[in-house]
């Protein structure tokens, strides 16, 4: 079973009984399944405005898209389309993290390019806002 929760265990362990069993049909399906229910939740958690927790999951899946070869023509997903949309959470937790520090709210743009950052944690210009961020927010508290 593959989980919103820990969806990278789920893929792991289908991975591994694909393999050792890579003729059983109903576990295809059943993996096929998941990895849609999967982008399923993401698509949801993108609708709601939870660009968090999307971004987790299709990072998820855009990291582990060249272990699904086998069955990509069976996913109503691509590459392509993970990738936009993992883009597209990561350019509204920015723009919001940004919105939120020209309006003087340290922290609430802080936690937006947190968020970021535990989707791409590699991302140096969000690092340094959040540095920059958390240095005035202290100098603010030093000097009240």
């Amino acid at each position: 079973m593959i989980s919103a929760q820990n969806p990278q265990k789920g893929i792991e362990s289908f991975r591994i009984q694909c393999a050792r069993n890579p003729q059983d049909q109903a576990l295809i399906k059943e993996y096929i399944k998941g990895l849609e229910d999967l982008r399923s939740s993401a698509d949801s958690a993108s609708a709601k405005g939870d660009f968090t927790s999307a971004g987790r999951l299709y990072k998820v899946l855009f990291v582990n898209y060249q272990e699904f070869r086998p069955f990509t023509t069976m996913l109503s997903f691509d590459r392509d389309y993970l990738h936009a949309k993992l883009s597209y959470c990561k350019t509204i937790l920015s723009g919001k993290g940004f919105e939120e520090y020209r309006k003087g709210r340290l922290s609430e743009a802080i936690s937006y390019w947190q968020d970021y950052l535990s989707i791409d944690p590699s991302d140096e210009g969000i690092r340094k806002a959040v540095n920059t961020a958390s240095d005035q927010r202290k100098n603010l508290k030093q000097t009240n």
